[in-house]
């Protein structure tokens, strides 16, 4: 009998590329299932590679796009998605907190 599918969600980081210039991070959030964390973690790899990709944006210029690393995975205590379900979590010192809000200010749109 084979084990039971179960959740987790791991983060991606991805780098973006343009000739010399400074490097662009991405981190993404993914949900995935699998029978063991050994398991999720192969498939987290999989998952980042087959993202990697280039192309040409509108200064003709070759943007490329390369899987870093899985920087986190964990198994989600859930049977089933839905709305309002946790889909991760990481604990954070008031220093890191500060830290992450100076960074999405940063790099804020408005």
């Amino acid at each position: 009998m084979s084990k039971a599918l179960v959740w987790f969600a791991t983060r991606l980081l991805f780098m973006s590329q343009i000739g010399d210039e400074e490097a662009l991070f991405e981190e993404t959030v993914v949900l995935l299932r699998a029978q063991s964390e050994s398991a999720a973690q192969k498939k987290a790899l999989k998952l980042g590679e087959a993202e990697a990709h280039s192309y040409q944006n509108v200064d003709g210029e070759t943007v490329h796009w390369v899987f870093k690393e899985v920087l986190d995975l964990i198994q989600l205590d859930t049977a089933s998605i839905e709305d309002g379900t946790e889909v991760y979590h990481h604990f954070l010192t008031a220093a890191e907190v500060d830290q992450v809000r100076e960074s999405l200010k940063a790099g804020s749109l408005a």
